[in-house]
């Protein structure tokens, strides 16, 4: 089982706690293609994010299923505090008071090879 408990941080003001039958282990990543902000997609640099020290954390994908799902990749953080995303041209080191960046308490991916590293 993959719990993932998210708690309000700089990183967003959702609270969640979602369960997942894991179906494979998990390993870590640092970028992925994803269309969250524009409808071609960009690649961007991925971390995990706590919200107990409000700071980045590692950031892992798993292979899970999930009842309105069904078969696909969790994106999830270790932390508490859900996942933080940026582009990558953009430099800049992880804050949660860039406009350049953005977080989600987690991420579902359906095609593995959107995982960059």
């Amino acid at each position: 089982m993959v719990v993932v408990d998210v708690e309000p941080s700089g990183n967003g003001d959702i609270a969640l706690q979602q369960v997942f039958k894991d179906l494979d282990r998990a390993r870590p990543i640092r970028r992925i293609f994803t269309t969250l902000r524009r409808d071609a997609g960009e690649e961007c640099f991925i971390t995990g994010w706590s919200a107990d020290e409000d700071a980045p954390c590692p950031v892992f994908i798993q292979k899970v299923e999930d009842s309105s799902c069904g078969i696909s990749f969790l994106v999830y953080s270790e932390g508490n505090g859900g996942v933080r995303l940026r582009p990558v041209d953009c430099e800049e080191p992880w804050s949660p008071d860039s406009p350049n960046q953005w977080g989600e308490p987690y991420l579902f991916i359906a095609d593995e090879g959107d995982v960059r590293e």
